[in-house]
């Protein structure tokens, strides 16, 4: 059903393809602003069993928080999980983000799929291996580069595994707001429910 193999280009250019190819796909897609006093990052439920919904929050406005939590949520589409409950995933990314907490296994399978689709854990687990603990801001594009994605990912998977401060190479986590409020079905930052063309 759902083929994101779209692109291994998981950059800031390929934001702007997010509506498209959720569209081509049968997924419908919007961006809500955060509401005040929760730590909603994405949302995935159905309006019928042939029309699934992905709203996402960008609660953190990075490149590396937006694609974990569009690819969880793209997980979710595809294992067709919330059938019968909408799933309201909290804290996927940041600092808040516990990978030792229990979480039910759809939940885990969806963390799995997202994280793997942007970096193959065998690639990530070899880069840790060669270079740990000297993870300079050159080894790190460097190693992006041979992937074909933004550095920012890789920072925002050794953040979360813990390799790395949350203040180590902030300068690559890109915005991707902006971006993306242009071209998606945006309500908050400033619109309600619309988008540019």
């Amino acid at each position: 059903m759902l083929n994101l193999r779209w692109t291994r280009v998981l950059s800031t250019d390929a934001v702007r393809q997010v509506p498209a190819v959720l569209a081509r796909a049968g997924v419908r897609f919007l961006i809500v602003e955060t509401l005040p006093s929760t730590r909603i990052d994405g949302v995935c439920l159905w309006l019928n069993p042939d029309s699934p919904v992905i709203a996402l929050s960008l609660r953190y406005d990075r490149i590396d928080a937006f694609w974990h939590t569009l690819l969880h949520e793209c997980a979710h589409v595809k294992y067709k999980n919330g059938l019968t409950s909408d799933i309201v995933d909290f804290d996927l990314v940041g600092d808040e983000a516990d990978a030792s907490v229990a979480k039910p296994e759809a939940e885990l399978k969806a963390d799995e799929f997202a994280s793997g689709f942007s970096i193959p854990r065998s690639e990530l687990d070899g880069f840790i291996a060669r270079v740990r603990p000297l993870f300079s801001k050159t080894r790190i594009q460097a190693f992006a580069a041979k992937l074909n994605v933004h550095p920012g990912l890789v920072v925002g998977q050794l953040q979360h595994r813990r390799m790395i401060p949350f203040s180590h190479s902030r300068e690559m986590l890109a915005r991707i707001r902006p971006i993306l409020t242009e071209v998606a079905l945006t309500d908050g930052f400033g619109s309600i429910l619309s988008n540019a063309h």
